[in-house]
């Protein structure tokens, strides 16, 4: 503050001039000058008084003060910004800005900016900023006299990056002093960013088997804010699987990728998918790896859970045992009266082991019954072992403590070498030693069966007597001894022992072992029948 004349006295605001005697009709002016302070309010009222001194009387006093009152102009800068309350992921959103000055005086070096949050990359605005610098927009406006407004149109694409919501402000400024109102400087506008979220979770056994069917269950979740499109699930089954069939069926099946389109998923719209496979032969001892996969065409999908993977262990199959066998002999003759009724068996005797009493001079139809057992304990379910014979083979004969192979001549004249006629058909006789048959019966576990007497015609004959007959059949092993007594024959069986799982409809085989045990029966012989 100024004055001119100076004061005499300053005390605060208060300026004081002592003028001394002032003769009738005298005047003066004094001249104040002052600065308006950023805080003043909207009107200034200034009063100067003039006094007499003490011991004088002022004739109209009512003149000795006198007011003005000030308004002062100011400007007032604001801005108000709008834009879309919801977007999604790669969306173009427009911010309108609009900028006043709605105070009394013009403003002058007015700004607007507008820094872009994280999330937003800026395509365009109207009309151009005067400059850009990374995420933030420059508008120098100039001065704008009171009363003026204008607005800018913002466009800005919406990233992959962007958090749920994009918080935006904008901000306008002047270099005019007197600005009565800052909180009107500034506007935010915040838009929630819309994504969807497909989700899949797989889940299978941890242990299978092979030949086993393996489940899978897909479950599917939108557990996004929008609906997702263009759904698309897809399961690549890993070598080692064959596809059987899936709830709901696939929409597509291309060698080992099933895939399903979805369509559009609602928010918070679930599902599950179950696939039927089966475990292939070999596989065991090894890890099944799948991986099931989930995408939209709606944009904004977190990609982190989109896909889900399981790893099954395939318990390899145990290798089969060898067997047990309890060894009888199935025994026929034709001479027995019970051979002549209608019943097909009752001519056919099954010894208790491998000890048999048989008349002398009477031609035996004869083959072996194993009755095949398997050590230790049952295979982890569903493996399961089972045996069969698919074969047997007569060795030799002890005849008098001299071993007599199979394949030799026997005793009777025009016998040559050579294995006698006998039922083969269908037989693998690899591994077995002297002459092959078709063993009668499956030779499963603990099998029981007893054959028939149409068996009995396709398997061994033989024929041991004191002396040799005058005449004998060309498909019986003739044998002669000094005197009756006991006589052994010797036999194998061929056994499959086989591991395969109980679950497979085609029982495939899975692991296998063969042997091919002996043994010795004694036959003791005893007198003729029509010498009894």
């Amino acid at each position: 503050m100024s004055a001119s004349p100076a004061a005499t006295n300053t005390s605060g605001s208060t300026r004081t001039w002592t003028l001394g005697a002032l003769a009738a009709g005298q005047s003066g002016t004094i001249t104040i000058n002052a600065t308006v302070a950023t805080t003043a309010p909207a009107s200034v009222s200034n009063t100067g008084t003039i006094a007499v001194p003490t011991g004088y009387t002022d004739s109209t006093p009512g003149n000795n003060s006198s007011t003005v009152t000030t308004t002062i102009q100011r400007p007032d800068v604001s801005i108000t910004k709008t834009g879309p309350a919801t977007a999604l992921v790669s969306d173009t959103i427009t911010y309108q800005l609009t900028w006043r000055n709605i105070g009394t005086a013009p403003a002058a070096s007015v700004v607007v900016r507008d820094t872009l949050p994280a999330g937003l990359s800026y395509v365009s605005a109207s009309p151009a900023p005067s400059s850009v610098s990374g995420q933030t927009l420059t508008w120098n406006l100039g001065t704008q006299a009171a009363g003026a407004s204008g607005t800018i149109s913002l466009s800005a694409q919406v990233l992959m990056s962007a958090p749920v919501s994009l918080v935006n402000t904008a901000q306008v400024s002047t270099t005019s002093l007197g600005d009565p109102n800052t909180s009107n400087d500034s506007s935010t506008w915040t838009t929630t960013v819309l994504r969807p979220n497909v989700r899949i979770t797989k889940t299978a056994p941890a242990n299978t088997a092979e030949m086993s069917q393996l489940q899978y269950t897909l479950a599917y979740v939108n557990n996004g804010s929008v609906a997702a499109a263009g759904v698309v699930i897809r399961d690549t089954l890993p070598a080692g699987l064959s596809y059987v069939s899936a709830s709901p069926s696939p929409s597509s099946v291309s060698g080992q990728t099933l895939t399903w389109n979805l369509g559009t998923l609602n928010a918070n719209q679930s599902g599950t998918i179950v696939i039927t496979t089966r475990v292939a032969a070999g596989t065991g001892g090894s890890n099944l790896d799948n991986t099931a996969t989930i995408q939209t065409s709606t944009p904004g999908d977190d990609p982190s859970d989109n896909t889900s993977t399981t790893s099954t262990y395939v318990i390899p199959p145990p290798p089969p045992p060898a067997p047990s066998t309890n060894w009888k002999l199935a025994i026929r003759s034709t001479l027995d009266p019970l051979s002549q009724d209608g019943n097909p068996t009752n001519g056919v005797y099954v010894s208790n082991d491998s000890n048999v009493h048989w008349p002398a001079g009477e031609v035996l139809d004869w083959t072996p019954r194993a009755q095949i057992s398997l050590p230790g304990a049952s295979p982890v379910y569903p493996y399961q072992f089972r045996s069969k014979i698919v074969g047997w083979s007569y060795v030799s004969t002890n005849v008098e403590s001299v071993e007599r192979g199979a394949t030799e001549a026997d005793d009777m004249p025009g016998h040559g070498a050579g294995c006698r006629a006998g039922d083969r058909s269908g037989v693998d006789g690899s591994g077995l030693d002297g002459c092959v048959y078709r063993y009668i019966g499956s030779g499963a576990l603990n099998d029981t069966s007893v054959p028939t007497e149409n068996d009995m015609n396709g398997q061994a004959h033989g024929y041991w007597s004191v002396g040799v007959p005058r005449s004998m059949r060309n498909d019986v092993y003739t044998y002669s001894l000094s005197q009756l007594g006991a006589v052994k024959l010797t036999v194998q069986v061929k056994v499959v022992i086989e591991t395969y799982n109980v679950e497979d409809p085609t029982g495939q085989t899975l692991r296998t072992r063969t042997d091919t045990p002996s043994n010795t029966y004694t036959l003791t012989l005893v007198v003729p029948r029509d010498l009894k």
